[in-house]
């Protein structure tokens, strides 16, 4: 007697076979899907590099920003490839609004050697907006410069001093900065042409102004910034006419020249000239380095927040592939991070106490997983005093050094008896650490990096 059911039942035990057949095969579509979808945690540091550039030209700053910390910690990145990814980190940092978390990571990408050449006129360019960004006008004018010094035809390094020119009132020297953005192909003329015209106006140069205006609205007659500034010029000016206040023009009616300022040695003109303007610069200047601290006005002009542009880094596409192309600044104003001198420890009678260790607190921001590097911010004779130095710190610092921990330990030295040194933790790696180090000292903070 048979035994088997499907042998009772053929029809019935092929259809038991069948389904069995379609089970192993949605098995195996599982897991080829789980292969291929699975967290982006499975795709390592060059994958997970390529998606945080990916989010960001999304405009997924955060994504990015997660995704390029994870890539830095792995390991797995070559020094090109990390370099690259701080450069893209500080670029997502500055769109979330963290401008000293992005000076950090320009600052270690400038570091690393493996830098690509082509990356780092752009990494200081950056830099200057973020330092422009918490007011610190003297590092962004220095990055300016340094960036154009590297690339004598960046347009965006040109608009961008222009603007800080402006800023202060130094309408000549904007113009000129103005000028030779354009002449190098700025990717938003019209932008550069509404404040070049708002510089004209400010030398009190009306009709060269207008004539701005007019050139950034034949590029886009929609432009709602530059009409409202030509038609207030020519409001004025039709006022002025029907009071009888025109004043008699005493000097001949300059003939239309070529825009230029002189860019024989600190820029090469694109090739098409820009012959379009009706007016008359100032005398052909060449765009000096800027060495000394630009001195605020009483009175500042407006920031092109609020003339309809929000300044930003350009976005990157990281390429693949690309040969290491080592360069190393030269000048003393080329060196991004200087050897860390200890702070100078004055002598003091102290009665011998029991030594404590404060504990640390928690980190107010992301400071990283890595406590193998710290910064010593100081060394006290109290333990309020040392709290004291740190609330002198973030007054002074408060951008770069609001994302580490504060830790306050005691010691003793054969000479002084017990010391309490001040620390700030934790840094991701050394080059980061010597690099805010570097930018700490630069704005009078004492700092040295230690190893914990």
């Amino acid at each position: 007697m048979q035994s088997s059911w499907s042998q009772y039942h053929p029809q019935y035990g092929l259809c038991a076979n069948h389904y069995i057949l379609i089970f192993m095969v949605r098995v195996a579509l599982v897991l080829v899907s789980l292969l291929l979808c699975g967290s982006p945690a499975w795709a390592g540091g060059v994958g997970d590099a390529d998606a945080g550039v990916a989010r960001l030209n999304a405009g997924d700053a955060a994504a990015a920003i997660e995704l390029f910390t994870r890539a830095i910690q792995s390991g797995e990145l070559t020094p090109e490839r990390l370099a690259l990814t701080y450069h893209h980190r500080g670029m997502a940092f500055h769109k979330e609004g963290q401008a000293g978390r992005a000076i950090l990571d320009y600052t270690t990408a400038l570091w690393n050697k493996n830098l690509p050449r082509n990356f780092r006129p752009r990494s200081l360019n950056n830099r200057g907006l973020s330092f422009e960004s918490i007011n610190d006008f003297n590092s962004a004018m220095r990055d300016y410069n340094l960036a154009l010094r590297l690339n004598d035809d960046y347009a965006e390094a040109y608009s961008n001093r222009g603007n800080l020119h402006r800023r202060f009132g130094r309408h000549t020297e904007a113009i000129a900065d103005y000028d030779m953005a354009l002449r190098n192909g700025h990717p938003q003329p019209k932008y550069v042409l509404v404040w070049q015209g708002i510089s004209l106006e400010g030398l009190g140069k009306r009709r060269e102004a207008m004539d701005a205006f007019r050139r950034a609205l034949a590029l886009d007659p929609d432009f709602k910034l530059a009409r409202s500034h030509l038609e207030r010029l020519e409001a004025s000016q039709s006022l002025d006419g029907v009071l009888g206040r025109r004043k008699a023009a005493a000097r001949p009616v300059p003939a239309p020249v070529v825009l230029t300022a002189n860019p024989g040695e600190q820029a090469k003109a694109v090739t098409s000239e820009l012959t379009a303007a009706p007016w008359t610069p100032p005398a052909p200047k060449m765009p000096a380095i800027v060495k000394t601290p630009p001195a605020p006005p009483p009175a500042p002009a407006t920031v092109a927040r609020e003339e309809g542009l929000v300044l930003r880094p350009a976005i990157d596409e990281q390429a693949k592939g690309l040969q290491a192309l080592p360069a190393v600044l030269k000048t003393k104003e080329d060196t991004i991070i200087s050897t860390p001198s200890p702070p100078k420890l004055v002598p003091a009678a102290i009665p011998a106490v029991a030594p404590k260790t404060v504990p640390a607190e928690p980190a107010n921001g992301e400071g990283g997983s890595d406590t193998a590097y710290a910064l010593q911010l100081g060394s006290f004779k109290t333990e309020e005093l040392a709290i004291k130095g740190w609330t002198k710190v973030l007054k002074s610092a408060g951008d770069l050094v609001g994302g580490l921990s504060r830790k306050v330990e005691a010691t003793s030295l054969p000479d002084r008896g017990p010391v309490y040194r001040l620390y700030a933790e934790a840094l991701p790696d050394r080059d980061a650490a010597l690099g805010l180090c570097r930018t700490l000292r630069d704005k009078g903070v004492p700092c040295f990096v230690v190893r914990r």
